[in-house]
């Protein structure tokens, strides 16, 4: 299961930045194992959102982090959601579902911003 998070300002209409950062913590950007400082960089980069017209998305897999340190990085998201992939043989869910096997996974909201995000 990967888990995405986001955050946003909404001080003005003028410009807007985005930031995109996918898969964070994972095995090939050298930093996995650096739970701490991780939870530090995403502290600052909320920060400066805060004070800027800007949004990011971060992906990452939560099945590499710890559960401790992945419930801290989602409680520190404004919009949360998750994605699992789709059992290839549900048979259950096929009935269920037009167009089953052009899926390939399931989006769930965890957690929606409370204020400003239309």
């Amino acid at each position: 299961m990967t888990h995405f998070f986001s955050f946003r300002n909404d001080k003005g209409i003028g410009c807007a930045g985005r930031i995109a950062i996918q898969s964070l913590c994972a095995p090939q950007c050298g930093f996995s194992d650096t739970d701490w400082d991780m939870l530090s960089f995403i502290r600052l980069l909320k920060c400066l959102l805060r004070s800027s017209n800007a949004v990011a998305v971060i992906t990452f897999p939560a099945s590499l982090l710890s559960p401790s340190v992945s419930k801290r990085w989602q409680h520190m998201a404004d919009t949360l959601l998750s994605v699992r992939a789709i059992p290839d043989e549900d048979k259950d869910l096929a009935n269920l579902l037009t167009g089953y096997q052009d899926m390939l996974g399931l989006i769930h909201v965890r957690k929606v911003a409370q204020i400003n995000t239309q």
